[in-house]
């Protein structure tokens, strides 16, 4: 019988890792009040191990990240708004604005205001981490004997099959939260002489003493020479905004850099509001968090839009881009990763674009009628599948209604692409040519800063403002990767591993983790901004954080 038990659990284990492999790479994201086990406990107290097929405890990393609810302004150093008059631009109206920020103590956000590990917080670790179910008698050693929260991992693809499960327990004080294990390095480096790059000799200790916000279009404004490496890639930035290094290191691949530039822009063919230009523009780093699981990214501050944010997490295979676009009417944005000549010989694909084409600056047949739900860069450089969702509240019809004029249709989304090399559509920032240039592009005159100038717009009143949020997330696979193999993905993305939380008492609650990619018809408060002023749309609710 016991030779039959060990069997039985071996089979199960490897049957777990046979299945698991699809999901290594994924990090799993528990919002704290679907954690209820660890309310009001202090966030460095927690710890994490997993049992393995050795019946013995393994000490798992984990990473807790603190979020905050503060007013949209504060990212902003105090000392600086009082002294430049403008920084806001005209996003001055009186009315409350409450955001949910992760916090950080080297930025002017801040410390979360309360410690202990409370609804809103986030828990992080990833699938490759996780064991068996125990079967021990015992607490691993320099844990508390009074706490033990089991988290229980399955897969929604497979019948809920169970992937495996970690343990989570209060430790003495002798153990590290991250286990001694690191999964992802941002080296946040950034100088205070613009073009000068002897002056790229900060940190984020430094960060609130040193880094300019209300720069008003200064030309190289804040320079940087950040960067965010894991064992699949190596991304870098040389401004607040701009993205300009890309290197695949996943299985064999070159590590060659092959971008050029992460481009975002209002319209392709002028220059006036690019990356480059949001970052010397005023703006803030609104968190700088190197993590052992994941790193995190948070900047606000394009031009006129004060409070357009993006939030870049980076985790050992993908990157989660999460854009709130918050501005007066303009014309929408363009979200395009723009390739330099290094990518020549890839191969582009997309779900409307199954035959794919080769980057070479020569143009190319691309459907881009609607937006794309994945692409794919596939060649020797290594390979990047890319998968976008959106939301909003706004009605959305074709490019060709909006234009028309619809008096129904407020906006509209396609994808973009652009491999015409010296002859550009946009050739506003980086080299100036487009090699497999590829994205999303939204088209609207919708205002969506609730504290911009209402005399000027009465579109901006709060009863009238709208919203748009589009999450865009890398993931970075070996050379030479295929379309099914980029289905895969994007499907294992759109269906994020489950857990179900046991507490030590029996206590369970059935969730789903899904970790930024919202796709149900509900956003989480914690994600999102609080208004009481939100019109729900038809497909798209909105839980309000505060009134």
């Amino acid at each position: 019988m016991k030779k039959l038990l060990v069997f039985v659990l071996l089979f199960l284990l490897m049957m777990n890792i046979i299945i698991a492999q699809n999901r290594n790479c994924e990090p799993v994201v528990l919002v704290g009040n679907q954690v209820p086990c660890l309310i009001g406990k202090t966030p460095s107290e927690v710890v994490a191990f997993k049992f393995d097929n050795q019946q013995n405890w393994l000490q798992i990393p984990i990473q807790i990240d603190e979020r905050v609810l503060k007013d949209i302004n504060t990212p902003y150093d105090p000392a600086e708004l009082a002294s430049v008059s403008n920084c806001l631009n005209n996003s001055t109206e009186p009315i409350a604005w409450n955001i949910s920020f992760y916090a950080d103590s080297q930025t002017f956000v801040g410390a979360d205001t309360n410690p202990n590990y409370d609804a809103d917080d986030e828990l992080v670790f990833m699938v490759s981490d996780i064991g068996v179910k125990s079967l021990a008698t015992t607490y691993p050693t320099g844990t508390l004997t009074n706490f033990v929260c089991e988290v229980r991992v399955t897969d929604p693809l497979d019948g809920d099959m169970v992937l495996g499960y970690i343990y989570l327990f209060l430790q003495n004080g002798s153990l590290q939260q991250d286990a001694g294990i690191d999964y992802v390095d941002y080296d946040f480096a950034f100088g205070n002489i613009p073009n000068d790059p002897n002056s790229i000799n900060f940190d984020a200790n430094d960060y609130k003493t040193i880094y300019k916000e209300c720069l008003l279009d200064v030309q190289g404004a804040n320079p940087e020479n950040s960067t965010i490496t894991t064992a699949n890639y190596q991304m870098g930035y040389s401004q607040r905004w701009t993205e300009d290094v890309m290197r695949i290191t996943a299985g064999d691949a070159t590590g060659t850099d092959i971008l050029d530039h992460h481009q975002l822009f209002i319209n392709a063919g002028t220059c006036t509001s690019t990356e480059d230009r949001f970052s010397n523009s005023a703006g803030a780093h609104i968190t700088i968090k190197d993590g052992p699981i994941r790193a995190i990214r948070s900047t606000m501050g394009a031009v006129s839009g004060v409070f357009m944010q993006l939030d870049a997490l980076y985790t050992a295979c993908e990157i989660d881009y999460n854009m709130y676009f918050r501005l007066h009417p303009a014309n929408g944005f363009n979200d395009v990763l723009d390739m330099n000549p290094a990518a020549n010989g890839m191969k582009y694909f997309t779900d409307q674009n199954l035959g794919g084409e080769t980057i070479g600056g020569n143009g190319g047949s691309i459907n881009t009628t609607n937006s794309d739900t994945w692409a794919l860069y596939s060649g020797n450089q290594g390979s990047l599948v890319v998968v976008w969702d959106y939301l909003t509240d706004m009605s959305l019809g074709t490019s060709q209604q909006y234009s028309n004029g619809n008096g129904t249709v407020q906006g509209s989304v396609r994808a973009y692409y652009d491999d015409s090399g010296t002859n550009a559509i946009h050739d506003c920032t980086g080299d100036g040519l487009a090699y497999g240039s590829s994205g999303f592009t939204l088209r609207t005159k919708q205002c969506m800063d609730r504290r911009y100038d209402w005399e000027r717009y009465v579109e901006c009143r709060p009863e009238n403002v709208k919203f748009f949020y589009i999450n865009r997330i890398h993931y970075f696979l070996s050379p030479n990767a295929t379309t099914s193999m980029a289905g895969q993905v994007n499907n294992l993305i759109r269906n994020r591993a489950e857990v179900t939380i046991t507490e030590g008492e029996g206590v369970t609650a059935a969730l789903s983790c899904e970790a930024y990619l919202f796709l149900s018809n509900q956003i989480l408060s914690s994600n999102y901004e609080a208004s009481d002023s939100i019109v729900t749309g038809d497909n798209v609710s909105i839980a309000n954080e505060a009134m």
